[in-house]
């Protein structure tokens, strides 16, 4: 319905209700239309009269808990729709709308028994599929979640959104190979990554490249991080910079990274046909992919090809399987000699590290090592709990067993969730852990979550998903990482940042090497205060943080890319490797 259509029928209802003021059918049409022209405010007023006159309607009660969860009341949301499910249990929308709202208040328990009440209604319903597998998702029940988002997509084939989440889900399995990752990359590309526009012919000019930048997460985000030095230090004698933002959540780091860039494209809500248009008219020469598969992904836009060059870097982990994605930018740990057989992409590697750390301003200063005042070692994890699974826990059972005097802290957002911190305690007690020697905690802002680290003296990182950020921020407050290098290039990213700092010895290539690393340094402590008190500032002096540099290794494989684009075999020579030197 056109504004102007929407706004008549809105005057029209205005009228009715004053003739009759209690008529409930009448106020839920006009919460109805008032939702749909976004004056939520409005909305939510009148589905609230609506259900008072008329607590018996299932529509009226689905309507306001809804627009109930739109302006983000929660727990009204949640009161209404399931009044919804009570009155109708066998209309799964109700049941949808209640899983989702469940989520978002992050009771995800609950959120899984209302979505697969839906899902039992609704079989071949591709929302409640699609909401059910990310549920299962955030509860760690991966296997769970790649079979449903398998069940939504087969049942939703040209869905490229949801197509992604199942890669993006594959990402963590544990069995996942390489070769199984470009497969099913792969077959994304060819479903949906059809260019559709003809190629733009790259043209050589003596004017300063124009480098586009796409991503919905500027903001205080590992994108946010990794570009801040890019954009600070880029040589605008030979490169200007353009932000193609998708962000919807605005912070200091969004307003940060627009003053840092030359021109600044708010691109929300806009279409592929749009976008292309708009990176056309911009006369971009080299497109950059921030997103890959994860939210906010452009990949059906650089599909259309709208620029002579483009390139995946940062904010995916490896290969997008995308035609017209012409480069991955990485580095020799990502992408060791051979990986190219797992990428559609030519790939550029940079010298050190396929990005640059920009520590928080804000970061407390290292305390002393917490086993020297304790009489106990602490390990840590900090990451994101869809990386932890049985294997990674029963590594950490067998390194807590073998340093008696040690305990576990887990730092995580989703350790609010009891069902996740009953799966962790259970788990390790079967594997002869006791409770007490494990300390679980949820989220806190990011100058807690840092401080937190002066209470860790060895910090663990998962598998196959390996830490990225969080592996940083660790360095930082002085805390050495245990890995296990991986097949992925998710898998790899802590054995880059390790090795750039030059902690290669705590880098292990199998689950019984990093037993062995993680119970060695633990039991030589002789080495481990010097290393704490150390660690920040060889961290700053190392690539890892030297923006300068770094920004000018990627502004030569920049300028590689455009004469392998530009005049044949000048770039590459045709290999399908190329690295940058330092």
């Amino acid at each position: 319905m056109t504004t102007s259509a929407l706004d008549a029928s809105i005057t029209d209802l205005t009228e009715q209700l004053r003739e009759r003021p209690d008529d409930a059918a009448i106020l839920h049409d006009l919460a109805v239309l008032h939702g749909q022209a976004g004056r939520i405010t409005d909305a939510v007023d009148f589905a609230r009269q609506s259900v008072a006159l008329g607590p018996t309607e299932m529509e009226a009660w689905l309507n306001l808990g809804n627009l109930e969860s739109r302006v983000q009341n929660l727990d009204q949301a949640v009161t209404a729709l399931t009044q919804a499910t009570e009155i109708a249990p066998d209309d799964s929308r109700g049941w949808f709308s209640l899983g989702n709202v469940l989520a978002l208040n992050r009771q995800r328990r609950e959120s899984i028994v209302a979505l697969e009440t839906a899902r039992d209604i609704a079989p071949n319903s591709v929302d409640v599929l699609a909401s059910l597998a990310l549920a299962y998702r955030k509860q760690a029940r991966l296997d769970d979640a790649i079979k449903t988002y398998q069940a939504a997509f087969d049942l939703n084939p040209s869905n490229a959104r949801l197509h992604s989440n199942l890669l993006v889900a594959l990402q963590y399995q544990p069995n996942t190979t390489p070769q199984s990752l470009f497969d099913n990359h792969q077959q994304w590309s060819a479903r949906h990554g059809t260019t559709t526009v003809p190629l733009t012919v790259a043209n050589d000019h003596d004017a300063p490249l124009r480098v586009g930048y796409v991503s919905g997460d500027f903001r205080a985000h590992p994108i946010g991080c990794f570009l801040t030095g890019v954009l600070s230090n880029h040589d605008r004698r030979a490169f200007t910079a353009t932000c193609f933002s998708d962000t919807r959540t605005i912070d200091a780091t969004t307003e940060s990274l627009r003053k840092k860039s030359d021109t600044w494209l708010d691109t929300r809500g806009m279409s592929d046909d749009a976008f292309c248009e708009l990176v056309r008219r911009e006369e971009i020469d080299i497109l950059i992919d921030l997103s890959g598969h994860f939210s906010h992904s452009r990949l059906t836009a650089f599909a259309r090809k709208p620029a002579p060059v483009q390139a995946s870097w940062a904010g995916y982990v490896g290969t997008t399987g995308l035609a017209a994605m012409d480069w991955l930018i990485a580095d020799q740990h990502h992408t060791p000699d051979g990986y190219e057989t797992y990428a559609s992409e030519l790939i550029v590697r940079l010298p050190h590290n396929y990005l640059c750390y920009a520590p928080p301003e804000t970061a407390p200063d290292i305390a002393s090592l917490p086993s020297l005042e304790n009489n106990h070692f602490t390990f840590g994890c900090f990451n994101n709990f869809a990386k932890i699974n049985d294997s990674v826990l029963s590594t950490w059972a067998e390194i807590l067993s073998a340093v008696n005097d040690s305990r576990l802290i887990l730092k995580t957002a989703d350790l609010d969730q009891p069902d996740l911190c009953s799966y962790v305690v259970e788990t390790m007690v079967k594997l002869g852990i006791d409770e007490s020697r494990l300390d679980l905690r949820t989220a806190s802002p990011q100058i807690e979550l840092l401080a937190t680290y002066n209470e860790v003296d060895i910090a663990l990182d998962p598998f196959p998903y390996s830490g990225g950020l969080t592996t940083l921020e660790a360095l930082w407050m002085g805390v050495p990482v245990i890995t296990k290098t991986g097949q992925t290039f998710a898998g790899r990213h802590s054995t880059a940042h390790l090795s750039a700092v030059g902690l290669d010895d705590w880098i292990a290539e199998s689950d019984s090497s990093y037993v062995r690393i993680a119970t060695e340094k633990a039991i030589d402590r002789a080495a481990l205060p010097n290393l704490r008190s150390t660690l920040r500032a060889r961290m700053a002096a190392s690539p890892l943080c030297n923006h300068l540099s770094f920004t000018r290794s990627l502004e030569r494989a920049f300028q590689m890319m455009w004469a392998d684009a530009t005049t044949s075999g000048s770039g590459r020579d045709g290999a399908r490797i190329v690295d940058i030197s330092s």
